[in-house]
């Protein structure tokens, strides 16, 4: 999408890492066990207890939030002619990618649904698509009206110029947990590339563990340029590291009004370290030195790498389990 942003003004970050201890617990998934029509033939059949299963363990640190427990939900099996969806806003959803990769122009969009999960699989977006923000896009999620959870996904593709939207009026609360996402490509005088995007809500957003690579934009979070809704309750980020290229731009970008954001082990590696960082955070603090609005971030790598590197998330992909704050 293109976007109109004020010209940047100088801007400093205090690097400085907040720690939370968290309480393990072993409520994750390996697979989702719902009432559904059978599977496939060769595909394990879901159960009819509606609840998820415990995985097998995984050397991965467990993910902050767990999927919401889902009532009666209806299993959709997303496939090439299946990847575009009206849901019931009084149901619940599994959204089960198939086992190889999801390849096409517009990704997939789901509008309404009360609680909708999506864990695992891989969205190719190949070269060649239209690079107008909607054919572009892998992830487009609309007014749902309970808890989005997203997890586990692998977006990729020459073509990708949007990885995630969010249009969300409705009140959601969305989680998107071991997200990769490699490379949106945008440019200042065309289709402006954002990791994340949101024009509208959520009421909470909650990211854990993602990682990407833009040469545009990284985060973009504007959830009051459209709609009615409400400010934020929060916007709470964590163990995310953004990589920009030689052309990237504004990597962190938020409007200026007071929603609440917690940021944690945050992670970027803008177009170069030593520029300002008022060309890749907006924007900058009102009342003095201290008061940025990103001023937990950190700049370079992670200590222990990519928090979501290569082969973690899409095809195959298993939780490491969910912890309670």
């Amino acid at each position: 999408m293109n976007h109109h942003r004020p010209a940047p003004s100088t801007l400093r970050t205090a690097p400085q890492r907040r720690h939370r201890r968290l309480a393990v617990a072993l409520t994750a998934l390996a697979a989702l066990t719902v009432s559904a029509s059978p599977a496939a033939a060769g595909e394990p059949g879901p159960t009819t207890d509606g609840v998820f299963t415990t995985p097998t363990p995984t050397d991965q640190t467990e993910l902050t939030w767990a999927p919401p427990q889902l009532e009666n939900p209806e299993i959709i099996d997303v496939s090439a002619n299946r990847r575009w969806m009206r849901l019931d806003d009084n149901r619940d959803y599994v959204l089960r990618m198939p086992p190889h990769q999801l390849r096409g122009a517009r990704g997939i969009s789901v509008v309404g649904g009360r609680n909708v999960v999506l864990i695992g699989g891989t969205i190719l977006i190949p070269g060649g698509t239209p690079d107008d923000g909607i054919s572009n896009r892998a992830l487009y999620f609309k007014d749902q009206t309970g808890v989005l959870h997203v997890e586990g996904l692998h977006l990729t593709g020459t073509g990708m110029g949007e990885g995630i939207q969010l249009d969300q009026r409705k009140g959601a609360i969305v989680q998107l947990q071991n997200i990769r996402v490699e490379t949106v490509r945008g440019s200042q005088d065309g289709h402006h590339a954002d990791i994340i995007q949101t024009w509208a809500g959520p009421r909470v957003l909650r990211v854990d563990r993602l990682s990407g690579s833009t040469d545009y934009q990284g985060l973009f979070l504007l959830p009051n340029q459209f709609g009615t809704q409400a400010e934020p309750e929060v916007m709470d980020l964590r163990r995310m590291d953004i990589r920009g290229t030689w052309r990237s731009a504004y990597l962190m970008w938020r409007d200026r009004r007071s929603w609440p954001l917690e940021v944690q082990d945050v992670w970027l590696t803008p177009r170069a370290l030593h520029i300002s960082p008022s060309l890749y955070l907006w924007p900058k603090g009102t009342t003095g030195p201290g008061t940025e609005a990103w001023s937990d971030i950190e700049l370079g790598t992670p200590p222990g790498g990519q928090f979501v590197p290569p082969g973690t998330a899409g095809l195959g992909y298993v939780s490491p389990g969910y912890a309670i704050n």
